[in-house]
């Protein structure tokens, strides 16, 4: 018996589906991606960004059966507090833009008549050398703002085999930048942190061979899946 596609609300047509193979129990996770236009099934090659579609797309549906919340960085009291905020300030080497610290470096620099930098990467080499009175000397650090604070919200970017989480727009940009660089198909996404523990089960149970790198600062499961 041919397998029927599941129905979707009015308006919103999908493309492709999951579906569970006939003869399998849903614990033995044979999953497949269903191509509608295609009448078969989609090319393992892109199994990974079809689930991380289909799941992106029902957190759509959920979105728009929830009622809409006010996002407080949208008004003009919620702009002035953001824009207020005290923000630390982070030191970068000049040269290579690496993060550093205000600690000396644990190896000595050369010659042993240039006075000790007080500033070092984070592995506790010297900055990068910049020429110098004395020659070749590790440069000076540089102020870099650091980045802001967190919007409260989980941005994914899946693509390949790969889904990569984080708790800024900016780095998920970034990666997706990087991932179409490589020549990958991606899927953003932006939603909250408990759609996202309802989404990772379900992403998981699609592809179980999914790498899920969580780099949220301080997430409940982070690291890779």
């Amino acid at each position: 018996m041919t397998p029927q596609p599941r129905r979707r609300g009015p308006g919103r047509a999908r493309r492709y589906e999951v579906r569970r193979l006939n003869g399998y129990r849903k614990g033995d996770r044979r999953w497949v991606v269903w191509d509608r236009e295609l009448g078969g099934w989609a090319d393992d090659a892109h199994r990974t960004r079809r689930a991380a579609q289909d799941v992106c797309d029902e957190l759509e549906s959920q979105a728009d059966a929830t009622p809409a919340t006010a996002d407080p960085t949208t008004t003009p009291e919620g702009q002035h507090a953001m824009n207020t905020q005290p923000r630390p300030v982070l030191l970068r080497c000049p040269e290579c833009g690496e993060p550093a610290r205000t600690v000396a470096p644990s190896e000595p620099p050369m010659p042993e008549a240039m006075p000790r930098p007080a500033a070092s990467h984070q592995d506790g080499t010297p900055l990068c050398p910049v020429p110098g009175p004395h020659g070749s000397q590790p440069a000076d650090p540089i102020t870099d703002p650091a980045t802001p604070p967190p919007d409260g919200l989980v941005h994914l970017v899946a693509g390949g085999d790969m889904v990569a989480v984080f708790d800024h727009a900016d780095s998920a940009a970034m990666q997706q930048a990087v991932m179409e660089a490589a020549g990958l198909d991606t899927v953003t996404a932006r939603i909250t942190p408990q759609q996202w523990d309802a989404a990772r089960p379900l992403i998981l149970t699609v592809n179980p061979g999914l790498v899920i790198t969580d780099v949220r600062r301080g997430p409940a499961e982070g690291g890779a899946a």
